[in-house]
């Protein structure tokens, strides 16, 4: 019997052996995988060039800091114009309304009653001429500033104040001392005419004679050869006292500057000010009778204390 053998082919076609044969009018065309997107390359920066980068990075960052800062300067400058304009306008009217009252008012009748209002009255009222606009004044504007002093002094003396005094820093007051104290004394005794007689010192005070009279009283403690070990502020501020023609005011008032909350006393001679209360006008540029009165009912409602 003869036996039969089958042979069965296992090998497995590839791509070279099923496309080993082209039909026709057919192309060959390659078999791939589809393409796969690669990173780009990654590009590394020299020293220089991350150095370049960091200062255009900081150029771009300085230059909007700047922008800020100078938007808000900007609006800090247009806050602050706005605010002096606001004062200014405000004091304009206030003057106004305060002059008309005087006029339509008989000023003793009104002396009269303020001075009923008052719990105390200084014994020695000074007035400082800020010396923030003196550059500016005309002589026109001195001249008025005279008048108002003249007529204080005469509401001064009305109220019972002892001692008046003028400070300027500038000494141009002082160099008209002659004239302004002839106008002052004039005017003055217009007003008591027909009235008890009371004295009432006035004064005019510069920069200078507060550096005069410490410069004095440094001599005289100098001749009377007093040890150093005895010299204390007591007996400095007693041969200072001596050595000046004015005592220490109760009240100061400061006007004719410009419109700010701190007060600048020019130079004031300051053995003189320890108990002095302050008071700031700087916005009024006339010392008119309702400034000056206002200025006492102000200073009348403060309660000092004096401590050790």
């Amino acid at each position: 019997m003869a036996a039969t053998v089958t042979v069965v082919d296992t090998t497995i076609p590839t791509r070279s052996t099923a496309s080993s044969k082209l039909e026709p009018g057919q192309s060959l065309q390659l078999i791939s995988d589809p393409p796969v997107d690669l990173p780009p390359p990654t590009k590394i920066a020299t020293p220089q060039q991350q150095e370049l980068e960091q200062q255009i990075q900081s150029t771009k960052s300085n230059v909007f800091v700047d922008a800020i800062c100078r938007i808000i300067l900007h609006l800090i400058h247009i806050i602050y114009l706005t605010f002096i304009i606001y004062k200014t306008v405000r004091t304009m009217a206030l003057d106004l309304y305060h002059q008309h009252l005087v006029h339509s008012t008989d000023t003793e009748e009104l002396i009269r009653f303020d001075k009923a209002q008052l719990t105390k009255i200084p014994k020695h009222f000074s007035i400082l001429i800020s010396n923030e606009l003196s550059h500016e004044r005309t002589i026109q504007e001195w001249d008025n500033i005279v008048d108002d002093l003249c007529r204080v002094s005469c509401w001064a003396w009305e109220f019972g104040i002892e001692e008046l005094s003028i400070f300027d820093a500038s000494g141009d007051l002082k160099e008209l001392g002659i004239d302004v104290y002839k106008r002052q004394s004039t005017m003055l005794h217009q007003w008591m005419s027909n009235k008890e007689k009371r004295g009432l010192k006035f004064s005019i005070v510069s920069a200078e004679d507060g550096r005069s009279s410490v410069s004095r009283a440094a001599q005289n403690i100098a001749k009377q050869k007093i040890p150093s070990e005895k010299i204390d502020i007591a007996l400095v501020d007693k041969f200072v006292h001596e050595c000046s023609d004015i005592s220490d005011p109760e009240l100061m008032v400061v006007y004719d500057a410009l419109p700010h909350s701190y007060i600048s006393l020019d130079g004031f001679p300051p053995w003189h000010i320890r108990l002095t209360e302050f008071i700031n006008k700087g916005t009024h540029h006339r010392l008119d009778y309702m400034t000056f009165s206002s200025t006492l009912l102000q200073y009348s409602k403060v309660e000092q204390r004096f401590g050790r």
